[in-house]
């Protein structure tokens, strides 16, 4: 009997020893535990923050993780440089969770490892990780954007099935393989899938990418002559360069509209063309907290732009009290606003180029220096266009010159 005894005692004791650690109260509002080699889980139930501290491979379970009673609760994760994988559903139905940043250390996402997270909005990946597994983020309804480095290799079957928000993903170029429903697919709740209308697939021609579009009938964009990934820039064009500046000054000047896009063609209006400024200057804070435009409030996205603008002498705004916001910027205001910023020097001649530019014009020392610098040469015909409205690409290349 002793010996029955003492061997149900030691089989007891190994079960327990095999199971994943439960969690251990450390204090009145958190809890902890271990989640795989050289990990520790802490969840704070008042903040509803999960933090996995250590380094190596989190544990890989499909039906149980320690978390699982919090998971409801769980609204963000702060995950280490040192992790080296995502677990099998380490993260399914944490529907509070809005971001997550994958560290450049994980390699690997697991099968269902984000599935089910009705609110995650925004996901980082970073150079380093190598495969998606299946399901990895099946289910996330809201997210509507992701980026791929150019370290993936493998998307696996269903990783973004159901993802309705997601109309477009933009592919690395070494990309090995891509499972059928990966992308662009919804669960019919059949055994079939149904595609979402008007998914796109950016990617290079010959490519994985470019395979996958095709098998599937999704539309595809060749970024082999997108200039700064901007299919609406071209080598050829004008304002390639000047775009690639923009983009990759630093700080950057402007980001495009899109993803894929920079609107070279879109009108540029009076508070973009002061942020592009403020942008090439360095993003200087303003020394005033207080607009004066009644069409300048506190929390918008060109707020400090202006301010600094106004404290420079670069625009006083308009005659009615406001900036003028969502206004097209003329060609005239583009020069005077450049001439401002860059101190407002001497042209070393008021003979004017230009029948529509005369010596009283308020704009006449502005587009004198800018000609004489080689920033513009008018539009033709004798003619400066001074009501004329600027464009985003006229306003780069502007810009480029005047700064370069």
């Amino acid at each position: 009997m002793k010996k029955r005894i003492l061997s149900l005692i030691l089989a007891l004791a190994l079960l327990c020893a095999l199971l994943p650690q439960a969690a251990l109260p450390a204090s009145a509002e958190t809890y902890s535990g271990s989640c795989g080699d050289g990990l520790l889980w802490i969840f704070d139930t008042e903040t509803g923050l999960l933090t996995i501290e250590g380094s190596g491979r989190m544990m890989t379970a499909m039906g149980y993780f320690p978390w699982d009673s919090y998971r409801e609760q769980i609204t963000a994760v702060n995950l280490p440089d040192g992790l080296t994988n995502i677990g099998n559903r380490a993260f399914i139905d944490c529907s509070g969770l809005e971001s997550i940043d994958i560290p450049e250390t994980v390699t690997h996402i697991e099968i269902g490892a984000f599935s089910g997270c009705t609110k995650l909005k925004s996901v980082s990946l970073h150079d380093g990780i190598t495969e998606i597994d299946g399901y990895a983020f099946s289910h996330c309804s809201v997210l509507n954007s992701i980026n791929f480095p150019e370290s993936l290799k493998l998307i696996s079957y269903k990783a973004f099935l159901d993802c309705e928000a997601l109309t477009s993903v933009t592919l690395p170029k070494n990309l090995e393989g891509i499972s059928y429903n990966a992308f662009g697919y919804y669960d019919t709740g059949e055994i079939e899938y149904g595609k979402y209308p008007n998914f796109t697939i950016y990617g290079y021609n010959g490519t994985v990418a470019q395979e996958y579009a095709e098998m599937c009938g999704f539309s595809f964009i060749s970024l082999d002559n997108a200039v700064g990934g901007f299919v609406d820039v071209t080598p050829s064009d004008y304002f390639a360069d000047p775009v690639l500046w923009a983009i990759n000054h630093e700080p950057a000047i402007t980001a495009g509209v899109g993803v894929h896009s920079f609107g070279p063609h879109n009108d540029c209006t009076r508070e973009q063309i002061v942020t592009f400024l403020w942008a090439a200057n360095g993003k200087p804070a303003p020394t005033g907290t207080d607009s004066t435009f009644s069409d300048v409030p506190a929390d918008a996205w060109y707020y400090k732009p202006v301010m600094w603008a106004v404290e420079n002498e670069i625009t006083k705004g308009m005659e009615d009290g406001s900036f003028g916001v969502g206004q097209p910027c003329t060609r005239a205001q583009a020069m005077t606003f450049l001439w401002a910023a860059k101190g407002k020097p001497a042209p070393s001649s008021m003979e004017s180029p230009f029948s529509d530019v005369t010596a009283g014009d308020w704009f006449c020392k502005a587009i004198l220096w800018a000609a004489e610098n080689g920033i513009t040469k008018g539009i033709g015909d004798g003619l400066f266009g001074v009501n004329n409205t600027c464009t985003r690409a006229q306003i780069i290349t502007f810009l480029y010159k005047a700064y370069n």
